[in-house]
């Protein structure tokens, strides 16, 4: 795995985003894919998703805890879906916010390992 760790909202990496560039305006529905984990053994993580500014999610991470004795962890997917306009031609933004507080290397924390944009016209 290449996961990567989203720490509490007071530290350095809080975040996670990515840039996309589109060469046209997309209609229909927009599908965010992730795959990753929460924290071990803590209430779920708040976390915020943005698209180019406009949340399109906040509340509990809906992956599942890092809680069981397995070396390989508890990865899992979920998917949320928005509308494609949220997108436009040009650099677009979607980030992922860790909205507790917490400390570097410390729970509460959300583990990325993979997330994948699918359009769908209607």
């Amino acid at each position: 795995r290449t996961a990567t760790w989203i720490y509490g909202s007071t530290t350095e990496y809080s975040s996670m985003w990515v840039q996309l560039d589109l060469r046209g305006q997309p209609a229909g529905t927009a599908t965010l894919s992730v795959e990753g984990m929460d924290s071990e053994d803590r209430a779920k993580t708040p976390i915020s998703i943005t698209v180019n500014g406009v949340e399109v999610f906040r509340g509990a991470n809906p992956l599942p805890d890092d809680d069981q004795p397995l070396e390989s962890g508890t990865w899992a997917s979920y998917a949320w879906a928005f509308d494609a306009e949220l997108l436009h031609p040009g650099q677009n933004e979607i980030r992922i916010s860790n909205l507790a507080e917490g400390a570097f290397g410390r729970p509460p924390f959300f583990m990325l390992d993979y997330a994948d944009l699918q359009l769908t016209t209607s």
